[in-house]
């Protein structure tokens, strides 16, 4: 169990990264504006997009994104083209469900990274890299929201 962790750690760690390396060059680029909240959020509010935030994103969606399609796949053939065709699939649909063009291209690349992490150490090392890599902006929610 620890070792699944630490895959989850260490591929929630580096898809933060990345994600937010992407934003910024999106943001150098003109096509995601960065603007200052402008009132805060209330506690209510707050903690609902918190939970919202670990319970939807992290289980739910890896367990619909992830173990059911990969699992399915794993069980179906052990052909990696088959495997990572399903793989890239599954993650630009991630991107897809997260809104405009930037969101395809940035959660699709994540997604990837997510779906390696469940290759390598199944459920839960997805869902760990999931949170890892959410957990910033969660923080971000209750500090600045």
């Amino acid at each position: 169990m620890k070792e699944k962790i630490w895959i989850g750690l260490k591929y929630g760690a580096a898809s933060f990264f990345i994600s937010f390396s992407i934003m910024m060059l999106f943001v150098a680029a003109g096509y995601i504006e960065m603007s200052p909240l402008e009132k805060r959020l209330d506690l209510n509010l707050a903690t609902w997009l918190t939970v919202s935030i670990i319970v939807l994103s992290v289980f739910l969606e890896e367990f619909i994104l992830r173990f059911i399609p990969l699992k399915i796949t794993l069980r179906l053939t052990q052909n990696n083209k088959i495997i990572w065709s399903v793989v890239i699939a599954v993650s630009f649909l991630f991107g897809a469900l997260h809104g405009s063009f930037y969101n395809l291209f940035i959660q699709g690349i994540i997604g990837i990274m997510f779906s390696a992490a469940f290759l390598r150490g199944g459920y839960v090392s997805s869902v760990t890299a999931h949170l890892i890599h959410n957990l910033p902006f969660i923080f971000l929610i209750l500090v600045y929201g």
